[in-house]
């Protein structure tokens, strides 16, 4: 096995990277003395699509030309080759180009076949890279993955082309959006579960919206987020859950708290568990428990690469709606950053690239800086400007939510505490404020406007 494998491996060395250079030639022929086909075809071009020294430095020069002045001209594609310094094989090859223009028509199939041959070089230098630190693992087997999960991500990036619409064809898009709602052939939106604040967000999370929910530590970020992750799969979604904070045991008996009615304090405490209590708890996973389409990732410090990838598994597996806890605790993997804010505001991208890419929400929990603490002593509530370590966070969302205390707390065994809950940012709607109930010992979030006396121990009673 051990020779065969070798074998193999020798084979794969001597061949060489798969490409077409006359293709490449005729392509840039054509942008060259076709210059409308240019304007068609530029952004599904790029550098690493030639494969030939001689013409990628040629379409580079091209690219640039057109980049700065919008147009193609020849003359001021060679005067740009020869201000980069390049040798005379590459002017030749420059002028021998213009001997493969041909008709346009066929334009788009060579650029398809084009990026195929690209992706399978990419493919093949990232498993060369991966094969390397697999062996030599200069940097430990974590930074060896998530450089490998990156690899793939681009790789998968660079197959997708993405072209403008016209306006009738994304009104009509929108339109069987709202016949979809209006018709309930599947709810578009993912409700919150409470109604005051459905109402203020154009009725739950929308498809491709990215949504912070911050808060200053022990507020009940977790808590709220849970809540509303619940509600999301009692209503028919299925969630997504990256817990960042907290391990999947801890989540899990928040759920059975918060479904059951039991207080928390008491799960652990198997002495004082009635029988109807332990009958409460074992319903949750008999039959056809909503909780199997809940899925909770546990993983700390979850790299960019890492999240993206399990969130594309997730739609893939038809998750409604992604919950994130919390973005601050998630890292830039292998990128280095000069500083935190940039490695943070990298963060906040990567999370609305993924809610827009895949077509679902995502509801990102943050942590708010101390000057929201310093605020509120102040008589005032927490600021955009408070978001904790980049203003990319505030830029990116199209919903910010705002939770804090009402009241300071006099005992923490009080029934129920006040939590203002405040839409600070809302791109598709109104903002506002609602003031909510929770209650400590179930962390279970209500409208102040309800009680929260109904809920027995030994009854599951949904939130909504």
């Amino acid at each position: 096995m051990k020779n065969k494998t070798e074998n193999t491996n020798n084979m794969i060395a001597d061949k060489p990277m798969p490409a077409n250079e006359e293709m490449e030639r005729i392509v840039l022929g054509i942008l060259m003395n076709d210059p409308e086909s240019l304007d068609e075809s530029f952004g599904k071009l790029s550098e690493g699509m030639f494969h030939g020294t001689a013409t990628r430095a040629i379409y580079k020069a091209i690219a640039e030309v057109y980049e700065r002045h919008h147009s193609i001209d020849q003359a001021l594609v060679f005067d740009q080759l020869k201000s980069t310094g390049c040798d005379t094989d590459v002017l030749t090859a420059a002028t021998g180009v213009m001997q493969y223009y041909t008709t346009s028509a066929l334009l788009e199939e060579d650029i398809l076949k084009l990026r195929e041959l690209a992706l399978r070089r990419g493919m093949i230098q990232l498993c060369t890279e991966t094969m390397n630190r697999a062996y030599y693992l200069v940097s430990g087997v974590n930074d060896a993955l998530d450089r490998m999960q990156a690899g793939l991500n681009s790789l998968t990036d660079f197959l997708v082309l993405t072209s403008s619409k016209d306006g009738k064809e994304v009104v009509n898009e929108c339109i069987a959006e709202m016949e979809d709602a209006k018709f309930s052939r599947g709810t578009v939106a993912v409700t919150s579960g409470i109604p005051e604040l459905d109402d203020i967000v154009s009725q739950g999370w929308r498809p491709g919206d990215s949504i912070i929910i911050a808060a200053r530590p022990s507020v009940g970020k977790t808590a709220f987020a849970v809540n509303v992750a619940l509600n999301a799969v009692k209503s028919g979604k299925k969630v997504g859950f990256f817990s960042a904070e907290m391990a999947s045991n801890q989540i899990g008996y928040r759920i059975i708290s918060n479904m059951t009615g039991i207080p928390g304090t008491l799960l652990r405490s198997d002495d004082v568990m009635t029988d109807a209590d332990w009958n409460a708890v074992r319903e949750l996973v008999e039959g056809s428990s909503p909780l199997h389409d809940l899925f909770i990732d546990d993983t700390p410090a979850i790299s960019i690469a890492e999240f993206t990838s399990k969130a594309r598994k997730m739609a893939r597996m038809g998750v409604d709606v992604i919950f994130v806890d919390y973005l601050q605790l998630m890292t830039g993997g292998q990128n280095r950053y000069n500083v935190r804010e940039q490695e943070v505001a990298a963060i906040s991208h990567a999370i609305k690239a993924v809610a827009k890419k895949y077509g679902i929400p995502v509801v990102a929990l943050a942590q708010l800086s101390r000057q929201a603490q310093s605020g509120a002593l102040e008589g005032r509530g927490p600021q955009l400007c408070d978001l904790r370590e980049s203003g990319a966070i505030e830029q990116d969302a199209d919903v910010v939510i705002f939770l804090s205390p009402a009241t300071a707390p006099v005992d923490q065994s009080e029934a129920s505490r006040e939590i203002k809950l405040t839409v600070a940012k809302n791109r598709n709607g109104q903002t506002g404020e609602l003031m909510l109930k929770m209650d400590p010992g179930t962390m279970r979030f209500k409208p102040k406007s309800d009680s929260l006396d109904n809920y027995a121990a030994t009854t599951w009673v949904p939130l909504t």
